[in-house]
Formats: C-alpha cells, sequence, structure tokens
C-alpha cells in the first residue's frame, strides 16, 4: 500500500481472516436398531436407537430432538430419552427411544429432527424424513368364522372337504398357520382331528382349516371353536377366539331299546300283528325304518304291513295284517334296519329270533256264508268278475283286492247280492278279495 507520491505503508497492522457461513446443515444418514415396532417390542425390548449422521460438525453443546409424526400429527408413543441420548462425535448423533403402549394398527412414521445446530450456530433445515418407522400395535382379531358342516354325524366321516372358514380384521403373516381346534364337555380331538397340512389361507384376510373326522361312536350336543396363535404382517399375536356352542358332534348310531307285540302268533282268527318299536335317542321321523322277516314271507302267505306312525320322536307304532297263510306253521325272526336318528347316523340293525309264528293251514276263507263267490274266478285280463250271493249280513261291506305281494289295488263297496268287479287293470296273476271275514282268490290269465 502506498500514497500518491509513491511512498510505501508504514506501522502495517497484522491481517485477520474471517470465515462466512451461512449454510445450514443437514442430515446424511439416520439408522434405528429396529425399524418394525410391534407388541413384543413393548413387552421385551421396548428401547431402541436411532443415530443421525450430520454433514458437517454440529455444535455438541446443542443436543438435537427426534419427533415422530403421523399424518402430520405428532406419535407420542415413540419418545426420545435425552438422558440416555450423546453425540458419539461432532457428526454422529445416538438417540435412545422409547417405545410406549398403544392400540395403532400398521402405520408408517416420519422422523422430524429439530434443535441442531453447526458450531456456527445455522439451524438444521429439511429435517423431515418420510416413512422411516413402522409401528403397529394392536392384535389382529377374528371378525368371523362359519363351518361347512353343522352336525358331525356318520355322514361326513372320511370326507375330505370339512372346513371351518376364518376371517380376519387385516392383513396376516400367511406363513404362520392358526391353531383352530374344537373343545366340549368330553375330549373330541380324537373325532375331529385338524388337518394343518391341507389347511391354509385363501388370502391374507381369509384362512380355512380343514378337518378329518373320524367315528369314536360318541354324541355331544355342544362344542366351541377355538382360534389361536395366528400373527399379523408385524408379527403380533392375535387375540385368542372362542365361538360357543359352534357345533354338535354325532357319530351314535341310534338303537332299539325295546319291542312290544300285542302278540306272537298270528292265525285265521287272531290275524292283526301290532308292534311298537322304542329307540335310544330321536329320529329322523321322515326315515321310517324298514322291518322284514326271517325267512322272508313269500306266496302263499301274505303279510300286509297297514301304518307305520310315530307316536314321538323316540317312538312308533305299526300293524301288520295277515291276509293269507300256508298249509305248514312257520317260525321268523324280525329284523329292522335302515332307519336314522337326526343326525343322519343309521340305525343299529335289530334282530330278534323267533319273534312270530304264523300258524298252518291258514287259509282266512271262512264257510260261514258258503254261498258267496266269485265267478268266474278265473278270468281274462279286462272281462269283469262277479262277486255274488252276498248275504244280507254283508250288505255295504267293504272289498279289498290284493296282489300277490299284499299291496291294496283295489277297494269299493257290496251291492245288494251281487257286485260287479272290473278287471282292465289288473295283470296277469293271482289276486286276493276280501270282504268282511271271507277271502277269495282270483286268477288273470
Amino acid at each position: 500500500i502506498i500514497d500518491i507520491h509513491g511512498n510505501p505503508l508504514s506501522n502495517s497492522f497484522p491481517l485477520e481472516t474471517i470465515e462466512i457461513d451461512t449454510k445450514n446443515p443437514g442430515i446424511s444418514n439416520i439408522v434405528f436398531s429396529d425399524t418394525l415396532i410391534n407388541i413384543d417390542d413393548l413387552n421385551n425390548n421396548p428401547i431402541f436407537t436411532g443415530t443421525v449422521y450430520f454433514n458437517e460438525a454440529m455444535d455438541v453443546a446443542v443436543e438435537p430432538e427426534l419427533l415422530f409424526q403421523y399424518n402430520s400429527e405428532l406419535y407420542n408413543s415413540l419418545v426420545m430419552n435425552s438422558f440416555q441420548s450423546q453425540w458419539i462425535d461432532s457428526t454422529t448423533f445416538e438417540a435412545e427411544i422409547w417405545a410406549l403402549p398403544d392400540t395403532n394398527n400398521l402405520i408408517a412414521l416420519d422422523l422430524n429432527c429439530i434443535s441442531a445446530e453447526d458450531r456456527n450456530g445455522n439451524m438444521i433445515i429439511d429435517s423431515l424424513y418420510i416413512d422411516r418407522l413402522v409401528s403397529d400395535l394392536k392384535h389382529p382379531e377374528v371378525i368371523s368364522a362359519a363351518s361347512s358342516f353343522e352336525i358331525i354325524s356318520d355322514q361326513i366321516v372320511g370326507a375330505n372337504d370339512n372346513y371351518v372358514e376364518i376371517e380376519f380384521n387385516e392383513p396376516m403373516d400367511i406363513e404362520i398357520q392358526p391353531l383352530v381346534y374344537f373343545e366340549g364337555g368330553t375330549n373330541v380331538n380324537g373325532s375331529i382331528q385338524y388337518n394343518v397340512l391341507e389347511s391354509g389361507y385363501t388370502d391374507s384376510l381369509n384362512y380355512r382349516a380343514y378337518f378329518q373326522i373320524l367315528d369314536e361312536d360318541i354324541e355331544i350336543d355342544s362344542i366351541d371353536l377355538k382360534i389361536t396363535l395366528g400373527a399379523d404382517k408385524s408379527q403380533n399375536s392375535q387375540e385368542n377366539k372362542t365361538y360357543p356352542v359352534f357345533i354338535m358332534l354325532d357319530t351314535k348310531n341310534p338303537s332299539i331299546i325295546d319291542i312290544a307285540a300285542n302278540t306272537n302268533t298270528l292265525n285265521e282268527t287272531d290275524n292283526l300283528l301290532n308292534i311298537s318299536l322304542r329307540f335310544d335317542e330321536p329320529m329322523d321321523t321322515d326315515i321310517p325304518p324298514t322291518i322284514n322277516y326271517n325267512p322272508l314271507i313269500i306266496s302263499p302267505v301274505i303279510l300286509n304291513q297297514n301304518n307305520i306312525q310315530w307316536i314321538t320322536e323316540d317312538s312308533l307304532i305299526t300293524s301288520f295284517e295277515l291276509i293269507s297263510g300256508a298249509q305248514n306253521q312257520q317260525l321268523h325272526a324280525i329284523e329292522i334296519s335302515e332307519g336314522a336318528d337326526l343326525a343322519g347316523n343309521v340305525l343299529v340293525e335289530f334282530q330278534e329270533e323267533s319273534f312270530l309264528t304264523i300258524e298252518g293251514a291258514v287259509e282266512i276263507i271262512p264257510n260261514k256264508y258258503e254261498p258267496i263267490a266269485l265267478h268266474p274266478n278265473i278270468v281274462t285280463s279286462g272281462l269283469p268278475v262277479n262277486l255274488v250271493n252276498i248275504p244280507n249280513e254283508y250288505q255295504g261291506a267293504e272289498i279289498k283286492l290284493y296282489n300277490s305281494a299284499g299291496k291294496l289295488l283295489y277297494k269299493s263297496l257290496t251291492e245288494n247280492h251281487e257286485t260287479q268287479i272290473m278287471t282292465s287293470q289288473l295283470s296277469s296273476g293271482i289276486y286276493i278279495l276280501k270282504v268282511q271275514q271271507e277271502t277269495l282268490r282270483l286268477i288273470i290269465l
């Protein structure tokens, strides 16, 4: 430096350096020791760390504060513990963060770092970092359960399509299968076995649990459904769910516990057999049991079952009428089968030996009214026959025509002393005509 005359400056002062810093510091990276906060974290390890890396040296005398937000609102269940947070060096700050109880479902959280400044006092800006953590502090729940069966019976034993459809209120971890089982007053795990290999999620909200049904011959009216151990995508375990009185189990086959009859012998005088049956449980009254005799009753013996009537759901009565018999006495066992209980379980076959005796020479054609006759009694189908010599005592009496199997085909009333019977609807065979106590045979050619 010189003056206007060219003289240099004397008494020079030392030069001072000044620093200009108007740049705000920023964050180069953020690392959390846990990025998914779930219920297990609350119970087992509610503390995790967040390490903030700044892009320049910071004023370590000023402690930054980490805040978490959801939808621009402060999320109070994650709180930085200032007493255990510290600077590692001038560019690295490690914060201890506590997770506090809440009931929020799966949400993404933003991080906001405030109060940090560099060594020249410039405050941090642009400190909002989107979707840095995920929080899920709510147990998933079962919202519905529906079964492909309401009553477990013999009808579905061994089938491979017995299942329970379960719906959850949020997406689940499909790799973690829930435990689905039934519970009653008696252990039912032997009868209703959870088929884990076949069971699985049909989508993230719906699980189908298959079951193998075995016949243990038991009956339980009230069985609960229990669902547990499922987990959502945040690994939160589901709320245990119980559906009381969900199904009934009935693989027990019904049985006849009592049989009674008005007689065990039929003949020309006593030709009506009344039978009453009692079962050990309510039965399906739309499925009457089948009653047979052994040996099988065949022509010329005709034993016709007139009716079957349920008195209650566990008792019925039926009657048989002897239309005609053979020359020799016959002894028969009774066999009863094919009924079903309300669950569809088939009746245990019942047999009683020496149940019925049909006495020999039963030809129920009394000779009290000798004149009564069919004329002719052998005709070609389509030609009429006449019932003649009808006595006064039989006026207006009922005429019944049966086939050889004992099936009633025709009914009418007598008219005066002679009544015509048409045969146009009859095929070739032997028929039985009954008027009061009179029994006549008709042969159609």
